[in-house]
This record gives C-alpha cells, structure tokens and sequence, in this order.
C-alpha cells in the first residue's frame, strides 16, 4: 500500500527473480495515479492499483491519493465601513477567501461588541448606538468591517396639522440607547413664528397668533455623549 498527496512522486522497487526478468509497470486508473518504472506520480484524489510484471507473475500495491493542501493566503470582506440603524434593515457582508480553491473555506464571524452590533453568516443586525469591529476569519487570515450605529429617534407630531390657535403636542422615541438630553427648535420663517416648549421626550409647539404655514421642528438627542438630530414638519392653518 501507499499513500501520497497529489504533485507528488514515490518509488516502488520491484523484486524480480531472476533479477534480469523484464519489469513492466501498469496503473488502472492513471487519472488518479501514473507509473513509469516504479515512478509513481499522484495526479488527482482518488485511489489506483499500480501492478508490477514479470513474465507471468504479478505484484500490486494499492496507492490512495490524498487532496494537497492549498493554504489561505488572504480573505476580503464586501464592505470595510457600514452604517446602520437601531430597527432599521440589516447589513450584508460576504467574505471572499483568497485563492478561491483554498482547501479551508470555513469562515469564522465574530463582533467585537455584540452589545452594539451582531453578525451571523454575514448578516449584522445593530443592537444599539455605537461601533463595533465585525471580523471574519478563514485559514489564519482576518478581515474587518467597521459597523457604525445610529439610534431610531422618531419624532410623533398630534396632530401633525393644525388651525392657528391650537396646540401641537411632540413626542420622541428612541430605540437603541439612552438619551440624556433633548433640545427642541422650530425653524424660522417671516411672520409670526409658533412658540415651542420642551425640556425632555415631550414638547408642545403653540400656534396662538402664528402665520399660516409649514413649520419644520428640529430635535438634537444626546445618546452615549454623542448628538443626533432628526425633523419633522408640521402645518399652521
């Protein structure tokens, strides 16, 4: 018997008696191994019968040949940078390992906080506002993507349109971290400007005596020492 890897060569020697007896040598499956005078070349996985002859007499050896190993030399992700939302879509992230034929194609995901982003088969989904380092290992080799998180801060406006007189009451919704402050603004315009009042989540814009119009409110959330600021438009009538 004989095991070899394939690109590689080992002799056989023949014990032939006489010893000027004529050897000739034969492989039965010479896609899997070849032969020539004891030579033998391993071409490809699989396994072959090399036979010796002489006269009327024969010997076998049994080859199998084993896959050589081709090692990682590198891997690439689809994105170094991602930007994501608390809520929002998942990101997408496909691995390429570099040669394309490395035996080791086992690729290996890991966040480095999974308390801001998580992955699995290259799927991210954000946890909460933050960074994290999405990482995906193959034969030694590591590439990375840098996941930014945005919170969901959502503005509710009720009602969002209004005759001039009345109050609008404002609410935020954040998802994905803890604010620690809000400030609330109403966009300047000619005319008489609604009033607006508001220290946290909750706010009311009053609308006594202001011009008819389309008045955009404008929230700045501070979330894990960070600032984030989101819209939203409503009507004086």
């Amino acid at each position: 018997t004989l095991e070899i890897t394939e690109g590689e060569t080992k002799t056989i020697t023949a014990s032939v008696n006489p010893s000027e007896t004529e050897v000739t040598w034969e492989s039965s499956n010479k896609q899997v191994a070849t032969v020539s005078n004891g030579t033998v070349t391993a071409v490809a996985a699989g396994s072959a019968t090399i036979t010796a002859t002489a006269g009327d007499k024969t010997a076998t050896c049994e080859v199998t040949v084993k896959a050589a190993t081709i090692a990682v030399t590198g891997v690439t992700l689809s994105s170094t940078t991602l930007d994501l939302t608390v809520g929002g879509e998942n990101g997408s992230l496909t691995a390429t390992v570099i040669p394309s034929n490395a035996t080791d194609q086992n690729i290996t995901w890991a966040s480095s906080a999974p308390n801001v982003a998580t992955v699995s088969n290259g799927i991210v989904t954000a946890v909460a506002a933050g960074t994290a380092d999405i990482t995906a290992t193959v034969g030694g080799k590591t590439a990375t993507c840098i996941v930014t998180v945005k919170p969901s801060i959502a503005i509710t406006a009720t009602p969002e349109s209004i005759a001039a007189g009345s109050n609008i009451s404002l609410s935020a919704a954040v998802t994905g971290g803890t604010a620690t402050s809000y400030t609330w603004t109403i966009a300047a315009k000619e005319g008489t400007l609604p009033t607006i009042c508001g220290t946290d989540g909750t706010a009311t814009v009053s609308t006594t005596g202001a011009t008819p119009g389309t008045y955009t409110v404008t929230l700045k959330v501070m979330i894990n020492n960070k600032e984030y600021t989101v819209t939203k438009d409503i009507s004086v009538k």
